[in-house]
């Protein structure tokens, strides 16, 4: 990591986000050291049970597990632990954020700003104004280290809204009867697969000598937490089991094929064919599981501009996990310009030489560049245009410019003027497969 310019400090993390990602509520210490303990156990189901609720606790105990690990002299246990704390690492980034919450009657908005507080997510009402605490509906939760996407559910289904995701976190927005969360659901890790529209279309085809066709789907909304990046890419659903409530198989045939779209946002849809049954069918699909694959980040270099007026460029090398060692790509601020209310941006990116294959993979990491002008106070300046690319004399070079706008409202206060500047860069991808299992659809 190379820093040419003093004002602009370079941070290179593995960990995802701006904002620390946390587990739930912590254990009392004489509970973690009890599960730690029965990580050594005789039986093997205690260990096993042991080692799943310290991996959903979380990282806020990441420090009393390395003093442990430390400190063991038991191979079984440091094996554990060891295993352990790669998950959490793992779940940080890829893995569902938990919360812990048992609540009755408690305003929605002091239940909003507990959840906000204790994983690090920004949830907020929009428009911010909804409710007044005081004049806010009461919520009921009863969350025991529970993915976040099951917890905001809870409070959609109470509160008549829906989640959407942006740069800035979570918004909860009045519902308007029909959005991607109020399907019938479940969570998948981090992300939230809920079913849209199952359709059945008969037909008739005379021109092709009167063939009858029968066309069965079911589509699906999907919601990535605000922690996971989805790249651009291939991604692609697998269905591994479709059973109705008479026991008929819905798959389409014995080798089921991949359903393929593409990715690259924290919102997205697909439809999958299943095969309506020859014998007498049920009323209601039973059970339907399947596996999306889809590429994540899983680890950033981030660039950031302390002092926006300075001088550029200020420029940061990030080695990026590639197939073949070379030279590490260099990103760049080149300026900032002030108009008014309004700054644009002028970043660059220059792959090794010679490496198309690089050049290439940089134009889909900075697809949608995460950037984000700050005022003092961390409130982002919303971004009114960008990504807007430029030609380049330089060999394997990428020339953007953003445009952020103070006028720009979210419902909030605006914020005040630029002071910082944040440049998230993926350096490395992986292809994740998360399950998923949905029953009791009704069948057309």
């Amino acid at each position: 990591m190379r820093l040419l310019s003093l004002p602009c400090a370079v941070l290179l993390s593995g960990l995802i986000g701006f904002m620390p990602v946390a587990s739930g509520t912590v254990a009392p210490g004489d509970e973690i050291a009890r599960l730690v303990e029965a990580l050594a156990d005789d039986a093997f189901a205690r260990r096993e049970a042991a080692q799943q609720q310290l991996i959903e606790t979380g990282v806020v105990i990441e420090p009393q597990l390395r003093r442990a690990l430390s400190e063991s002299r038991n191979e079984e246990q440091r094996s554990r632990l060891e295993t352990i704390l790669k998950r959490i690492a793992e779940d940080a980034i890829i893995g569902p954020t938990r919360v812990t919450l048992s609540v009755e009657n408690l305003s929605a908005v002091t239940a909003i700003r507990e959840i906000a507080q204790q994983t690090g997510v920004k949830l907020q009402l929009y428009p911010i104004d909804l409710w007044q605490t005081d004049a806010a509906p009461p919520v009921t939760i009863d969350a025991r280290r529970s993915p976040l996407w099951l917890v905001v559910r809870q409070l959609c289904e109470q509160l008549a809204l829906e989640p959407s995701v942006n740069d800035d976190g979570l918004r909860l927005v009045p519902s308007t009867g029909c959005g991607l969360a109020r399907g019938p659901g479940t969570v998948a890790g981090p992300l939230l697969v809920s079913a849209a529209r199952i359709t059945r279309l008969q037909a008739i085809d005379f021109s092709q000598g009167g063939t009858r066709n029968d066309e069965f789907t079911l589509s699906f909304n999907v919601l990535a937490e605000p922690k996971l990046r989805v790249m651009p890419g291939p991604a692609a659903v697998q269905l591994t089991e479709a059973i109705d409530d008479a026991g008929n198989s819905l798959l389409p045939g014995r080798d089921t094929p991949e359903v393929s779209y593409n990715s690259g946002g924290p919102a997205w849809s697909f439809a999958t064919r299943l095969r309506y049954p020859t014998d007498p069918p049920g009323k209601r699909i039973d059970r339907l599981a399947g596996v999306i694959t889809l590429p994540v980040a899983v680890r950033f270099a981030t660039l950031e501009l302390t002092d926006i007026t300075a001088a550029g460029p200020h420029v940061m090398t990030a080695a990026v996990v590639a197939e073949e060692p070379g030279e590490s790509p260099r990103f760049a601020v080149r300026n900032v310009t002030q108009t008014g209310e309004r700054w644009e941006v002028s970043l660059s990116a220059v792959a090794p030489r010679g490496r198309q294959d690089e050049f290439n993979r940089l134009q889909q990491m900075l697809y949608n560049p995460d950037v984000r002008l700050l005022d003092e106070t961390g409130r982002s300046i919303l971004r009114s245009s960008g990504p807007n690319f430029t030609s380049s004399d330089v060999p394997n070079s990428l020339y953007m410019t953003l445009v952020f706008d103070r006028n720009l409202s979210d419902g909030r206060p605006a914020p005040g003027p630029a002071r910082r500047l944040v440049w998230r860069v993926p350096v490395e991808t992986r292809q994740i497969a998360l399950p998923f299992e949905i029953r009791n659809l009704p069948m057309p």
